[in-house]
């Protein structure tokens, strides 16, 4: 309701009203009347307005009515299969939503059984014109909830169900690495028979034949997705790898990660996102993403920041558009890093008397390494002594690679 504020608070959700418009189209596309008939494929997007966890779900229940809308105030309520149409009144299935929630004041709650009520209302309504094997259900919410406008887990993962019975069977499948929203239009438009080229260009790819038709279970390793917002970054590759780059300052990520005891003291941050199994941890188990593994998954933490800057360039402004992400591989990044599983010893870590985290290097990686013979001791009993760095030429393979 509050989306709605510019109607001074005169209407509300109506979630019947809406789908009620919805289920009109899809009658109007197999109608026997000749002169309204289409044959046309159609395409539905349909909006809920609920749940929404501060959405006045309930006061829109029990002090508005179904008649009235954004629009008018219609003539009489409207009349929908498996909602009102089940009912003496469109109060009386209000009411229901109540009974069946036991009589909760949740607004997520009310409003997870009314949009229940409305998506099975339209799949009802395909499966009585005869389309609801032939049609793509894609059900998508817009964002996570607790940890909206940041880079977290349950921030930038969403729900998505995709029901499509005549090529995908009623068996059900589940891929194994994430797809991207970016992936929702190449992929309508492959079910679309739209060849690729006569379509514009797109940084998404479309998961028919890729992921699902061919059965095809790709490598955890085979692709990363990047998300943006102020700036601030994050990167997933396969199902357990994730980057969080964070510009200096206390951005909303950091804000929400401190508040939660997340480990937010580095500008850019590896976590791994599956369990000792090698399955991703699903919401709301306890969070891989509350410790920094950086610095005892260092190889894996320098391929995903190379992926990351090349990400970075492809989409800068500044160069011409660059669709092609074949070049910035996360699988051959790792091939560079492989074997590297902790920081340059170039730095020593200081004792837990001196600070409470290991600190990072601050070497630039376009720096020109010099050999250091020895380092001053900054913390412990020994304060102030000097020690000899012979064994650096030891590793100088593992040199400026810092964590910035």
């Amino acid at each position: 309701m509050e989306n709605l504020f510019f109607f001074n608070g005169t209407i509300s959700h109506n979630m019947e009203w809406v789908t009620a418009k919805a289920i009109e189209f899809l009658k109007q596309t197999t109608t026997n009347d000749e002169k309204n008939k289409s044959d046309k494929p159609f395409f539905l997007y349909f909006n809920p307005t609920v749940p929404h966890p501060f959405g006045n779900v309930a006061e829109s229940l029990k002090s508005f009515s179904c008649r009235e809308t954004p629009n008018s105030i219609l003539d009489e309520e409207p009349i929908v299969p498996k909602m009102t149409g089940d009912y003496s009144s469109c109060k009386r299935y209000r009411d229901t939503i109540f009974e069946r929630s036991g009589y909760s004041t949740s607004d997520h709650a009310l409003g997870s059984i009314w949009v229940d009520d409305s998506v099975g209302a339209l799949l009802e309504t395909l499966e009585e014109i005869g389309e609801l094997e032939n049609t793509i259900f894609l059900f998508q919410i817009d964002h996570g909830v607790e940890a909206k406008n940041t880079h977290w887990e349950n921030g930038n993962r969403i729900a998505q169900f995709v029901h499509y019975p005549k090529e995908f069977g009623t068996g059900g499948m589940k891929l194994s690495v994430p797809v991207s929203t970016i992936d929702i239009v190449p992929t309508l438009l492959d079910f679309a028979n739209v060849s690729p080229d006569v379509r514009y260009d797109m940084d998404g790819v479309s998961w028919r034949d890729k992921y699902m038709k061919e059965n095809i279970i790709p490598s955890s390793n085979s692709r990363c997705l990047l998300s943006e917002l102020r700036k601030n970054r994050s990167l997933v590759c396969g199902k357990c790898h994730k980057l969080i780059a964070l510009l200096p300052g206390n951005g909303q990520t950091k804000l929400f990660g401190s508040s939660v005891g997340f480990d937010t003291d580095k500008t850019k941050m590896y976590f791994n996102l599956c369990s000792k199994e090698g399955e991703y941890v699903d919401y709301p188990a306890n969070s891989t993403e509350s410790t920094n593994v950086a610095y005892s998954n260092w190889g894996t933490f320098n391929a995903m920041k190379d992926v990351l800057n090349c990400f970075l360039e492809k989409t800068s402004p500044q160069n011409p558009p660059d669709y092609d992400t074949s070049s910035c591989s996360f699988s051959e990044a790792m091939d560079i890093y492989r074997g590297i599983t902790t920081p340059p010893a170039v730095l020593p870590v200081p004792t837990p008397l001196s600070r409470s985290r290991a600190f990072s290097p601050t070497i630039s990686p376009t720096q020109e390494c010099v050999d250091a013979t020895s380092f001053e001791v900054v913390g412990g009993p020994s304060v102030g002594q000097t020690r000899t760095c012979a064994w650096v030429e030891l590793k100088k393979e593992l040199r400026c690679t810092g964590l910035d």
